[in-house]
């Protein structure tokens, strides 16, 4: 724990299996996770990669917010602001609008840009804010290669007839 920012692993309330986080705050704050070595040499660009998490909002205050910003980062600090910008509205979520005292699913889908090493998790929670958060994944989709056509005639033979026209 550091001044402010509190974690905890929670039993009782869990979405699945045994222990969720607990996150809450006394004063604003921020939690990240960073997945590392998502490289060219293991991935190529558009590799598809989908975030799963549940949560559920036990508190927010008033004008309070809560959210999840994610982004990619590059292998070199030029690439950073240029990868930042990639899918950037689909990857930030404000979740303070979510029902309290319910648990919630949020997927984000996104393609891995070009040069990309990293990805960044964010969670944005302000003051006096408590959410749980569990069962969180980040991963490749698996890419489906075209199938080659194929035509398929029936009947795959036809019997020999004969007729002479006009008997």
């Amino acid at each position: 724990e550091r001044e402010g920012f509190c974690t905890r692993a929670e039993t009782t309330d869990v979405y699945d299996g045994e222990t969720a986080l607990r996150l809450y705050y006394t004063s604003a704050n921020n939690i990240y996770q960073r997945v590392e070595d998502l490289t060219d040499d293991y991935y190529e660009a558009g590799v598809p990669f989908r975030l799963t998490l549940h949560f559920k909002a036990l508190t927010i205050p008033t004008n309070g917010k809560v959210s999840i910003e994610c982004y990619w980062e590059g292998a070199t600090g030029s690439d950073v602001e240029a990868i930042k910008a990639v899918d950037a509205d689909k990857l930030q979520r404000i979740i303070s609008d979510s029902v309290q005292d319910k648990w919630h699913t949020l997927i984000i889908e996104t393609k891995r840009p070009a040069n990309a090493k990293d990805f960044y998790i964010c969670l944005k929670v302000s003051a006096k804010a408590v959410v749980l958060f569990d069962s969180i994944a980040f991963s490749a989709l698996p890419t489906v290669a075209p199938e080659e056509p194929v035509i398929t005639v029936t009947p795959k033979s036809v019997p020999s007839v004969s007729c002479k026209v006009g008997e």
